[in-house]
C-alpha cells in the first residue's frame, strides 16, 4: 500500500561537504561524516517507487551531493519519471555535470546556492564557483539559484548582482540555527521592498524561500519526509542530522502513531520556531 500523503523527499547522499558554509547546520549538527552505498540507495529507492505517492519529487541533499554524483546519474536513469531537484554549491559542476543535466532537463531542477557577489560568497561560504559554467546552466538549463542572507545590508545589492547572472528564479533564505545579527529582520524587510519595486528585476522571479521559514511553513512528517543514509525515515532534514525523532525505515516503513505524536507535539509549540529546537 503507497502512503499517497508523502509527495516530497529529501534524499541525504552524504553528510561530507567541500564548502564551508558558516551558517550550515548540517556541518553543525552532524555527527560523523556519512554517505550512501549503491546498495542502499537502490533499497530506498525502491522503497521511494512502490510506496510514496505516484510521481513523487526528490531533493538531492548533503552535505554537497555533487560529491556522490555517481548515485545520483544511477537514481536518475534507472528512475527517469520522477521529478528531482539537485542543490549545489557549484564547486563540481563541471562539463560532464552540466552535460547530464542538459540531457535530463525535463525533470531535473538546478539550483546554485551563491550568497552574492565574490566578497559575499567568499565571507560566507569560503569559496566561488566557476562562474562561467554557472552562466552557461542557466542559458541552457532549468536552472536557478538559492541565496542565503547572512548579513542583509548587502542584500539588495547581492540580488542585483545575482540577477545578472541570468537564472530562471531566485530564492532568499534566512539561514536556520544559527544566530541572527543585531537588527536583522527589519534590514532584511528594508532590503526586500527594495528589491519588490525595482522594476528592472521583475523579468524572473525573485522571492523569499518561505520552505526555510520553520515558523511559518512547516511539512515535516505530513507530506514531507528525510531519508539518511542508512535508509531511516525522519520528519525533515534537521532531524534526520542529528539522527533524532526517527518516524521509520525503509524496511518497516512509517510508523503513522509516531508521526502523530510528533504531530501533536509540534502543535503544542517550543522554545524555539520548531520542536527541533527540544534537541539540539
Amino acid at each position: 500500500m503507497r502512503d499517497k500523503a508523502v509527495d516530497k523527499v529529501s534524499l541525504y547522499l552524504t553528510t561530507e561537504c567541500n564548502s564551508q558554509c558558516k551558517y550550515c547546520f548540517v556541518m553543525k549538527y552532524r555527527k560523523s561524516i556519512e554517505s550512501m552505498s549503491f546498495e542502499m540507495v537502490d533499497k530506498i529507492m525502491d522503497y521511494v517507487d512502490k510506496k510514496l505517492a505516484e510521481g513523487v519529487a526528490l531533493c538531492f541533499f548533503g552535505g554537497e551531493p555533487l560529491l556522490k554524483f555517481d548515485l545520483i546519474k544511477h537514481i536518475i536513469e534507472k528512475y527517469p519519471t520522477l521529478s528531482y531537484a539537485l542543490p549545489t554549491n557549484g564547486l563540481l559542476f563541471n562539463e560532464e555535470v552540466f552535460d547530464f543535466c542538459k540531457k535530463h532537463r525535463d525533470f531535473v531542477w538546478v539550483t546554485f546556492s551563491i550568497d552574492g557577489d565574490k566578497e559575499t560568497q567568499l565571507l560566507s561560504r569560503g569559496n566561488y564557483p566557476n562562474i562561467d559554467m554557472v552562466k552557461k546552466a542557466f542559458r541552457e538549463l532549468r536552472a536557478g539559484i538559492r541565496m542565503v542572507v547572512e548579513d542583509p545590508k548587502k542584500l539588495y545589492e547581492n540580488v542585483r548582482y545575482l540577477h545578472s547572472l541570468g537564472p530562471w528564479k531566485i530564492s532568499v533564505g534566512i539561514p536556520r540555527y544559527y544566530d541572527l545579527c543585531p537588527g536583522y529582520e527589519d534590514e532584511f524587510k528594508k532590503q526586500m521592498k527594495m528589491v519588490e519595486d525595482d522594476m528592472s528585476l521583475r523579468s524572473i522571479p525573485i522571492e523569499q524561500d518561505e520552505s526555510n521559514d520553520c515558523t511559518t511553513h512547516c511539512e515535516a512528517a505530513y507530506d514531507y519526509i528525510a531519508i539518511g543514509t542508512n535508509g531511516d525515515i525522519f520528519p525533515c532534514d534537521i532531524f534526520c542530522v542529528n539522527n533524532i525523532c526517527k518516524i521509520g525505515d525503509i524496511s518497516t516503513g512509517i510508523d503513522r502513531e509516531k508521526v502523530n505524536k510528533f504531530l501533536d507535539e509540534k502543535s503544542l509549540g517550543s522554545d524555539g520556531p520548531c520542536i527541533a529546537y527540544k534537541y539540539l
